[in-house]
């Protein structure tokens, strides 16, 4: 099981095609916020403290649209060495790469969220509140075997953090609930994400899987996550209506 709904794309990640030509990112706002009403929030509601959800409940759709475009942006960045000028990092990295790249992805987009903010693009509770957004995306990822890409770079992402301190637990009336620790979080991804970016412009394919055999496995906390979601929706049915033309 792992209902990853697409709520934003970027085409198309081949190195050669957006040097050329460039690409295109899209987020879909619709479904994002069909997925958000439904689930996403209870999710929110369930691992974040409460003060914490009081706190930033007005943003966390908003900031979870800025995650979104600015991990897809991220699967536009990054080049390999010049020696391999004739072949993309798939090719190189093979089996490796595609857990490899969600991780690069989703970690550009938190290294580049206080940069928005110095730049005044997002204000101080949006940025705190997509830091506590990525919080809860990677608890629930928890909930699977890591075994799809986004699956396994969160959860890469996830055991990184709590090695660094950069995510807490603490129980609150009886359950564990999640903490960011911001200055933490923002040195823990510039870190992390300098080491793959190094992986991947180096086509190291040993380094990827060494990385990937330390962080990525299931957590001892899935059966409880498991336990506190199984009233949650187990899917998500998207209906889109066939439109037609009349008299233009």
């Amino acid at each position: 099981r792992a209902p990853f709904v697409t709520v934003a794309q970027s085409l198309p990640n081949e190195r050669k095609i957006i040097e050329n030509y460039g690409s295109v990112n899209m987020v879909y706002n619709n479904i994002a916020r069909a997925r958000h009403d439904v689930l996403t929030e209870k999710e929110e509601e369930e691992f974040l403290p409460h003060a914490v959800f009081k706190k930033y409940k007005s943003v966390l759709f908003n900031c979870s649209q800025i995650h979104f475009a600015l991990h897809e942006l991220g699967h536009t960045t990054g080049r390999m060495e010049a020696r391999f000028k004739n072949a993309e990092p798939n090719e190189i990295l093979q089996e490796e790469y595609s857990a490899l790249e969600e991780a690069r992805a989703e970690l550009f987009s938190l290294y580049a969220l206080p940069h928005l903010h110095a730049k005044k693009v997002i204000s101080s509770l949006q940025m705190g509140g997509a830091y506590y957004e990525f919080v809860t995306d990677l608890i629930k990822a928890l909930k699977f075997e890591p075994n799809q890409p986004h699956a396994r770079a969160r959860s890469i992402i996830y055991h990184y953090f709590m090695e660094n301190s950069a995510i807490k637990t603490k129980k609150e009336e009886g359950r564990i609930k999640f903490y960011a620790d911001i200055n933490k979080m923002d040195k823990a991804a510039s870190s992390l994400l300098g080491c793959i970016g190094d992986i991947r412009s180096s086509g190291d394919k040993k380094a990827a899987a060494a990385l990937r055999e330390k962080y990525c496995f299931t957590d001892s906390l899935r059966e409880e996550i498991e336990e506190r979601t199984k009233d949650f929706p187990v899917g998500i049915g998207l209906i889109f209506p066939k439109l037609a033309k009349d008299n233009g």
